[in-house]
């Protein structure tokens, strides 16, 4: 056999020795180096390349491009859906009346903020964490109401917690305790209902809509503003 010939077989022999390692060791980026468009493109691609989506999930593809994380369309929603809760206001009481400061998860990590920004004509600060469950919201808030001192704190938060199997009770008591810390604080909370989960986390749905039912109940019994994302979609 010519050297040639078995330099090319040793290549793929090592090519597909590290294919098969990747496969079985599961190996799953979390998408720390990677550019939104990128992380986009690639959950964009496993959604098509999955079983197609049932009826109820026409057309939410375009706004979410992975079954639950926002597209430049969602993001756009999501963000005129909260401009709506807010007004300009004269006097934040000591906390600066331009700003705006959206709490979550990453949901809100994916950019609705600089729409919302554009919309209000304020300056919003995103202050999402991926993977953050309701419970991280509420140990955060105090840091971020006396860091910012915002005049409104959009609050969004719950898939994590569906997707963790904790009842909707669990969020609505996080909820609870962010709302009267931002109101002790001054500042305006607006609550949120969560955005559709669908194709792959189509089995989170119903405890999806079960907790915005909840979140709804919550802001009317609390009489704080309310940005339905739920009806939005």
């Amino acid at each position: 056999m010519k050297k040639e010939t078995r330099r090319w077989m040793v290549w793929w022999l090592v090519v597909g020795m590290a294919g098969m390692v990747l496969a079985l060791t599961g190996c799953e980026s979390d998408h720390n180096d990677e550019t939104m468009e990128e992380i986009q493109a690639e959950a964009t691609n496993s959604v098509n390349n999955a079983d197609s989506p049932g009826d109820e999930d026409h057309g939410l593809n375009e706004f979410f491009y992975d079954g639950l994380h926002p597209t430049r369309a969602g993001n756009k929603v999501i963000a005129r859906v909260f401009a709506k809760k807010i007004k300009p206001l004269d006097d934040a009481g000591g906390n600066n009346v331009n700003v705006i400061v959206c709490l979550g998860d990453s949901i809100t990590d994916t950019g609705y903020p600089s729409d919302l920004a554009k919309l209000t004509g304020m300056t919003a600060y995103e202050e999402g964490i991926r993977g953050e469950r309701s419970s991280g919201g509420a140990s955060r808030i105090d840091g971020v109401l006396s860091g910012y001192k915002p005049a409104y704190i959009c609050i969004l938060y719950g898939a994590n917690d569906v997707i963790g199997h904790l009842p909707a009770s669990t969020v609505t008591g996080n909820l609870e305790a962010m709302v009267i810390a931002a109101r002790a604080n001054g500042t305006i909370p607006i609550l949120a209902t969560l955005t559709p989960m669908f194709g792959p986390r189509k089995q989170y749905a119903a405890d999806a809509r079960a907790t915005s039912a909840a979140i709804r109940d919550l802001a009317g019994r609390l009489g704080v503003p309310l940005a339905d994302l739920e009806k939005a979609f």
